[in-house]
């Protein structure tokens, strides 16, 4: 059950007591809307999530464009987690090719037609685009819907033709929304309604039991009793479904005076059963019983209004805004569709798939409607009529967070005036939450605000529940998420503070699936039938499917691995681990092993060889380094978190690794030698420049040793933008420099005032001496000759080396794969 969070006790805002008072009085007509003034960004998301949490009432909030619905959605989201709000998105028309379907649009739209048409409450944000855009009927979804429960009678084969008419596809293995899969008599379903598959497991014609299970191992995860099939899609594709859509497509081809092999094509296609999903523009072809409302739009085709329940609030964010928006949206779409005209394509009119803005207006008067900044917008779809004035809030964004850029560096730090401006809030009774991106951010900047004695808490409960435990002295808590904005809201006594306002915004890195730890798979999803896999005790084999095996009465699921000769491995499914798939040169195929030979074990042995011989001759340097020890460098301290927080970019999970593995290894006595393996781009620069930021405040030196004058022009400007802001002297020794500048840079050097150089071999010969070399950054080794390795060989016996590198020699990565040097890896794309 919702728990209701009575904010107000707190802290009485006028304002947010008006709206809640005329919105609820029984006088207040839908045909009135209510405008509210002065919410902006952020603000406004946390207003309509108090107006949710006090009405109870399902909200869907219009904004004008699908960069602003993101980020409304995820505002509100923040304030009142991701399950009690959804995005639903709009289609691109992008092509008027059949086959041009767009997949996780149509299933994101499904999922929240489903949620609308059960009446669940939440926030639905969508951009107006969305709402323009009609959806397949109302009725045609419910006739599809169906409970499937244990112990239900089901005829297989009647399933899987329901499952392919709703769209879904088949597959061997069901890992996305949308797919499902037959084996025997198991039946696997991913719903675009459920957040993880189902395995449905029959005893003849009866369903026995229904368990999820997770998509990357296909295991289970727990049993259920019942669960709701709903469409892939927004078409049916149904018999009669097709044949309303080989009709009409027949008859448009003829008013387009099209050539036949069009026409026959396209129908070809949905006769033969070819596709489980189309364009969105041709919706409205398979529920056309008559040819005429394919042209005028005069169609069986819902509006989203018909899936809205009436005692919704509709909040339209902008209204003038989105008058423009929609004549934009319809030039578009007309500029698009006359081009297909031109070309002699097959398409549609947009009033068969678009509502315009006088069928909006009559839409939106049925509802009652909240106006965010309303503006009065005269004969205009989005007018707001209402004879009361505006209510307005007294809500500020620009908090002037940003810290001034000291001329030196200063004890009290850059983030001081921000800090005083904090106590103050503090004072009267504010209470203060910090928001940022990630786990690091939230280690950092908690470290940070410690630094500065704030009495900073990590926030345990969700933001309404924390709001309700604060003290009348102000609380200052800091929490995980992201918002579009900081603001304050005086009349709840409420600071929002985004780390991006006060740090600079950061390029977020996409969503990527989490490295893996290990080159051992994790699914057999990841193999494909003829790849060639390596297993630990009995070498290089093919894949050759997965089988279901009974044994003792017992069955189970195995993996077929087959060796030279045609010998067969049933491996089980929960000894995965033991298997990876085959990494070599493209192109040429690997020699299979002999099941129960010795080919394999000489291979192992070869390589255990080999790993001796290079251990061997370089163990001497090693060695010294071991019984070598050195002070400690100094823990990171505020500045370091400053510099750190600076970063124009959020740090990768292996990024945020190899950095800490750094700080572990300058706070050890031994001196550092590590190796980071990563390719272009995927931020080895940065964790060079935490290293090397942590040395020189330390009172010591540092030099980036580069193979190429190129690469060495790079990395200073690189290291000088990062250390402006600070009292560092960075140099670069290359032949670009003159003799005077380089005995200058040398000079330098030798009495301490340079704090990092960066140069090519240069930096290798006599004349150059260092005051207190602490650490030695070494780009591309392998790019470096003979005589330069020597030295760094003895550069090694001396400081702290960091090795970066996206192609390491062989014997590199055998002293780091041997536990010689350290190994940090950056799998992780930025």
């Amino acid at each position: 059950m919702r728990k209701i969070v009575d904010i107000r006790k707190h802290h009485t805002d006028p304002a947010f007591q008006e709206i809640i008072s005329r919105i609820g009085e029984p006088s207040a007509s839908v045909k009135d809307s209510l405008c509210i003034e002065g919410l902006q960004g952020a603000a406004g998301a946390f207003c309509l999530s108090c107006l949710f949490r006090e009405t109870g009432r399902l909200l869907v909030v219009v904004v004008p464009t699908e960069r602003e619905a993101r980020a409304m959605e995820q505002d509100v989201a923040f304030f009142l987690g991701s399950d009690q709000v959804s995005l639903y998105p709009a289609w691109d028309a992008l092509s008027t090719d059949l086959l041009a379907f767009q997949r996780d649009v149509e299933l994101i739209r499904i999922g929240v037609l489903y949620r609308l048409l059960c009446g669940k409450l939440g926030v639905i944000v969508l951009p107006l685009k969305a709402l323009m855009q009609k959806v397949m009927p109302r009725a045609a979804l419910e006739d599809y819907i169906r409970t499937i429960a244990i112990g239900d009678l089901l005829d297989r084969d009647a399933l899987v033709e329901k499952l392919v008419m709703g769209g879904y596809r088949r597959e061997t293995l069901v890992e996305e929304m949308g797919e499902f899969g037959v084996r025997g008599h198991i039946v696997d379903i991913f719903p675009p309604t459920a957040t993880a598959p189902f395995r449905l497991e029959f005893f003849g014609d009866e369903l026995e039991s229904i368990r999820r299970f997770d998509p990357a191992s296909q295991r289970s995860i727990d049993e259920i009793v019942d669960f709701v099939l709903a469409p892939a899609g927004e078409v049916i594709f149904s018999e009669a479904g097709k044949q309303h859509a080989i009709r009409n497509i027949r008859i448009r081809a003829d008013e387009l005076e099209l050539p036949r092999l069009v026409r026959d094509r396209i129908t070809e296609m949905i006769g033969q059963n070819l596709i489980s999903s189309i364009n969105p523009l041709f919706v409205p072809l398979f529920y056309h019983a008559d040819h005429q409302s394919v042209r005028f739009g005069d169609s069986p085709l819902s509006s989203l209004f018909d899936f809205i329940p009436e005692r919704a609030l509709l909040i339209l964010n902008d209204p003038a805004t989105m008058a423009q928006s929609l004549e934009q949206i319809e030039n578009t779409v007309d500029r698009f569709l006359l081009k297909a005209r031109s070309e002699d394509r097959f398409f549609l009119e947009r009033e068969a798939s678009y509502q315009n803005g006088e069928q909006l207006r009559l839409h939106c008067e049925r509802f009652q409607r909240i106006m965010l900044e309303g503006l009065p917008l005269g004969a205009g779809p989005f007018a707001a009529h209402s004879a009361t004035p505006a209510v307005k809030f007294h809500v500020h964004s620009d908090l002037g967070l940003r810290p001034t850029v000291p001329s030196g560096l200063e004890e009290a730090g850059k983030l001081a005036p921000l800090v005083e401006k904090i106590r103050e809030r503090l004072k009267d009774g504010y209470c203060m939450t910090f928001v940022c991106g990630g786990a690091e951010e939230v280690r950092r900047t908690t470290h940070l605000l410690a630094q500065y004695q704030l009495p900073v808490q990590p926030a345990a409960l969700p933001f309404f529940e924390e709001m309700e435990r604060r003290s009348p002295s102000g609380q200052l808590a800091i929490r995980e998420g992201r918002i579009s904005g900081s603001f304050v809201y005086p009349g709840m006594k409420l600071i929002v503070i985004s780390d991006e306002d006060i740090f600079g915004k950061k390029t977020h890195r996409r969503k990527w699936r989490p490295a893996r730890e290990g080159y051992f798979l994790k699914s057999f999803g990841e193999l494909k039938e003829g790849d060639f896999v390596v297993h630990t005790e009995h070498g290089i084999g093919l894949y050759r499917g997965l089988q279901k095996l009974a044994i003792a009465d017992i069955e189970n699921d195995f993996l077929l691995l087959e060796y030279l000769d045609g010998d067969k491995l049933y491996l089980p499914v929960d000894r995965l681990d033991q298997i990876q798939r085959y990494l070599g040169p493209d192109g040429r195929p690997p020699k299979v092993d002999k099941l129960g030979g010795m080919s394999w074990d000489a291979v192992k042995e070869k390589v255990k060889k080999s790993i001796r011989e290079t251990a061997e001759e370089l163990v001497a340097v090693y060695a010294a380094r071991e019984v070598m020890e050195r002070s400690a460098f100094s823990p990171p301290d505020r500045l370091y978190d400053e510099f750190s927080a600076a970063f124009e970019f959020e740090e990768t999970p292996d990024q945020a690794r190899a950095i800490e593995d750094i700080h572990l290894d300058m706070n050890d006595a031994k001196p550092m030698d590590r190796l980071i393996c990563g390719d272009a781009g995927f931020g080895k620069t940065e964790v060079a420049l935490r290293a090397s930021f942590r040395a020189v405040m330390d009172g010591r030196q540092a030099a980036v040793l580069v193979p190429t004058t190129i690469l060495a022009e790079q990395h200073f400007q690189t290291f000088s933008r990062r250390f402006k802001d600070y009292p560092i002297r960075v140099e670069v020794l290359n032949r670009f420099k003159t003799k005077a500048e380089q005995l200058v840079i040398l000079e330098g050097l030798r009495k301490g005032s340079v704090d990092i150089v960066i140069g090519t071999h240069r930096l290798l010969q006599k004349d150059v001496e260092f005051k207190d070399l602490g650490l030695g950054i070494i780009d591309e080794e392998q790019r470096f000759g003979v005589s330069h390795k020597e030295k760094l060989k003895k550069m090694r016996t001396l400081v702290d080396v960091l090795t970066l590198t996206a192609t390491p020699i062989p014997r590199t990565l055998h002293l780091s794969l041997v536990g010689i040097r350290d190994l940090s890896i950056i799998n992780t794309p930025p």
